[in-house]
């Protein structure tokens, strides 16, 4: 007597496009949340003639790799660092605005960091969005009234 499972190929094509969008979601909360810290950063960034500010960048995620890079560069990228490592005093030209911006938003979001990646993570899967160097990024929350950031994404090389 043999044992005969039917549907077994249509069931391992199932997983496989289930572990393909698994993977896209979660290209895709990374990406949400971390320009969502990148937006959280802006009003604490010194402002002088913005382009420190506006140089905030997150690059997409390589395809089934759920890692971006997120921070200041571009033409700002050596002031940037020194802003955000000088702790000595000094008189900022916006209030409110000094050293360890990137960090402070960071620190911001790590305690409900795991909870916002859960919840970007499945808005994602069940919309089949995804975000990666080889898709254009969909913001799952598209329509919805919350709010997901807004900080431009810039191509840039990936450190690991």
């Amino acid at each position: 007597m043999a044992l005969v499972i039917e549907g077994l190929e249509a069931m391992k094509a199932t997983l496989q496009k289930c572990t393909e969008r698994g993977m896209k979601a979660a290209c895709a909360a990374v990406y949400l949340e971390a320009n969502n810290i990148i937006a959280d950063t802006l009003t604490a960034t010194p402002k002088d003639t913005g382009a420190l500010r506006s140089s905030g960048y997150v690059t997409l995620p390589e395809e089934n790799s759920p890692v971006v890079e997120m921070g200041f560069g571009g033409p700002a990228a050596d002031y940037a660092v020194t802003v955000h490592e000088d702790l000595s005093p000094k008189n900022w030209t916006t209030d409110g605005t000094g050293p360890k911006f990137l960090e402070n938003a960071i620190d911001k979001h790590r305690g409900g960091m795991e909870q916002n990646l859960g919840a970007l993570y499945q808005a994602a899967f069940d919309q089949n969005a995804g975000a990666s160097q080889t898709t254009t990024p969909t913001d799952p929350w598209q329509g919805s009234g919350v709010a997901t950031g807004g900080s431009k994404s810039r191509g840039r090389g990936r450190r690991k």
